[in-house]
């Protein structure tokens, strides 16, 4: 799921240099919705990443 995360946030680097060229990076809202949900993935991601290996080492190799 890391990899899906560092995808993004290669494709959110590659928007804002498009758009830094056209001079218009804090007058897009799709760049700036994008980055958002972006953060609430990685948000959401690592709470989850906490929960299964806390899972993990208290049932004794179960999982």
């Amino acid at each position: 799921m890391g990899s899906v995360i560092s995808d993004l946030d290669d494709e959110v680097d590659e928007l804002e240099d498009k758009l830094l060229g056209a001079g218009s990076l804090s007058a897009n809202p799709s760049v700036n919705r994008f980055r958002r949900t972006v953060l609430a993935l990685r948000r959401y991601l690592a709470l989850q990443r906490e929960a299964i290996t806390s899972l993990q080492r208290e049932s004794d190799g179960l999982l």
